[in-house]
């Protein structure tokens, strides 16, 4: 039997049921623990993932530019979003006198003036 097929009282809408199951615990343990966290200037605040390892950023330059190697002067390898969330693996004194992040959910390497860290990564 569909759910047209009941009567008009008996139908749950989605977010009800949505609220149903996360209430009946259906979603299980899986399901990560997420936190607020401030934002950057001009951002949205994110929720982040709070078991994760990696440490996590949001960007603040206009379209920050992911570099292959810890340098200014290293290969381009694309630009971030502003105001996106980006995992971070780790992080290394680079060229300039800068802090380099490494990205963990792609290749290269950000540098500090481009990111608000929102939760430290390791320091190698």
């Amino acid at each position: 039997m569909t759910s047209a097929h009941l009567p008009r009282s008996a139908r749950l809408p989605g977010a009800a049921v949505a609220f149903a199951a996360l209430a009946l615990g259906a979603l299980g343990p899986s399901a990560p623990a997420r936190a607020l966290v401030p934002a950057a200037a001009g951002c949205a605040a994110p929720r982040l993932d709070v078991d994760a390892n990696s440490g996590w950023a949001q960007v603040v330059a206009a379209a920050p530019v992911v570099r292959q190697d810890p340098t200014a002067d290293s290969e381009s390898l694309g630009a971030l979003r502003r105001c996106a969330v980006v995992p971070l693996r780790y992080r290394t004194e680079g060229g300039g006198g800068r802090q380099w992040y490494r990205l963990d959910d792609r290749a290269g390497w950000v540098s500090d003036q481009a990111v608000h860290v929102l939760r430290p990564a390791p320091h190698i």
